[in-house]
């Protein structure tokens, strides 16, 4: 009834899905009216209503055409809740890419397009192949040096009546956006170019538009910010942890913590020379299993540390991860050294990658010890701590110790 009445309003996808149902209940439909019809007055009533039926669908069939040429036509990206046009996004994505002289690869680690995403990686490589071979030699320079982008879909305009092609609910919509782009400002992981943004004009057929564009440089070892990545895909890495995952929610503590693997190498002298700690935050509040995966690499006399998150969740409570931070310590010592894998100082912090509906995410940043740092066997310490925001309530703090033998002794704060 659904798919007759109503098939698209916001979500578009429901076009395809309820072709082959409604085609075949149709079917069915008009195969009972035929065999009820062996007399004439029920001929003449199931005639009616089948011509009645195709007319209803002939006259919708028309309006959701004219409608979706009206949309392909002048829209590049989503303002909303409306239809993209995969011809106009193809088109903007190949121009952005000549523009700011990037790959398909690279526009996927260093682009963060606030208003619109290409959901997959695939797609920009398949962009990235139609463009001319003479070009790509040229591109690729963000790469090298570091560059990241940050884009704010602006205004679209009619170039022939030159109105906005906007409803007005959307002003609100762009009012947000740009004042997401503008708390790049104050993100202390990061170099920004300029806080007055370029602005790039792409015009195609009778539509052009405007997208704000920000550039910054990233500190130390932290990736770009980018949501290239299709949100709702669920990966062999996510189907990895939910199955890891699986049955946590029947415990009664609040918080579980789950070791995947706890691995450490030392050499002779009892010095650290690797260590490997995956484990799962589960927060029954939350309903969201976090990976977290501590590694510590002895390269010569120093130590390469990595830390990375990654969570999934079809969730109705949405939030933040405002800080995520690694401490490690020696026991003769009572500073330890702290790294942030989410600084409360980040952008990140306050826009955890998220949809209205899906919590997706992975995100890792590398750190350094200081040179002299000395990992012995039984003679240092790492733990972790974190801060969740939500709306209700503000926030959650937890802390993790010992991930160097068996992370355990959750504290929790709301």
């Amino acid at each position: 009834i659904y798919g007759i009445a109503n098939p698209h309003k916001s979500h578009q996808w429901y076009n395809y899905i309820f072709i082959l149902p409604v085609t075949i209940l149709i079917a069915v439909f008009i195969s009972h009216l035929y065999e009820f019809s062996s007399q004439k007055l029920h001929l003449s009533l199931s005639t009616l209503f089948t011509l009645t039926l195709i007319g209803y669908f002939t006259y919708y069939t028309n309006f959701s055409f004219h409608r979706y040429v009206r949309i392909i036509k002048y829209q590049f990206v989503d303002t909303g809740t409306r239809a993209l046009s995969y011809k106009n996004t193809n088109y903007l994505i190949r121009s952005l890419m000549n523009e700011l002289k990037l790959t398909g690869e690279d526009y996927y680690e260093r682009v963060y397009f606030d208003g619109f995403s290409p959901y997959s990686f695939n797609r920009l490589k398949f962009i990235d192949d139609t463009i001319a071979d003479y070009d790509k030699p040229q591109r690729s320079e963000a790469s090298k040096i570091n560059k990241c982008f940050y884009l704010v879909d602006n205004l679209i305009r009619n170039v022939e009546t030159g109105k906005l092609i906007w409803e007005n609910d959307k002003a609100k919509v762009h009012k947000d956006r740009v004042s997401r782009a503008e708390k790049l400002f104050s993100d202390k992981t990061i170099q920004m170019k300029s806080k007055t943004p370029q602005v790039l004009f792409f015009r195609y057929g009778s539509a052009i538009g405007s997208f704000l564009l920000y550039q910054y440089s990233t500190k130390g070892n932290q990736p770009c910010y980018q949501n290239s990545f299709n949100p709702f895909v669920v990966s062999k890495r996510t189907r990895n942890l939910l199955e890891g995952s699986y049955g946590l929610n029947n415990h009664d503590k609040a918080i579980i913590i789950k070791t995947l693997s706890n691995e450490e190498v030392y050499d002779s002298n009892q010095e650290l020379n690797s260590l490997k700690s995956i484990f799962i935050i589960y927060d029954k509040f939350f309903q969201t299993p976090i990976r977290v995966n501590i590694t510590i690499e002895r390269r010569g006399q120093k130590y390469i540390i990595k830390g990375g998150v990654e969570l999934y969740s079809f969730t109705w409570r949405p939030f933040n991860i405002n800080e995520l931070s690694l401490f490690i310590s020696r026991k003769e010592s009572s500073f330890p050294v702290k790294f942030d894998i989410i600084s409360r100082d980040s952008w990140l912090s306050e826009n955890t990658f998220t949809t209205s509906y899906t919590n997706n995410m992975v995100w890792g940043r590398k750190f350094i010890l200081p040179s002299g740092f000395e990992l012995k066997k039984d003679e240092f310490q790492i733990n972790l701590t974190g801060s969740f925001k939500t709306d209700s309530p503000c926030c959650r703090v937890l802390a993790i110790k010992n991930i160097e033998s068996s992370p355990a002794a959750v504290e929790v704060k709301s």
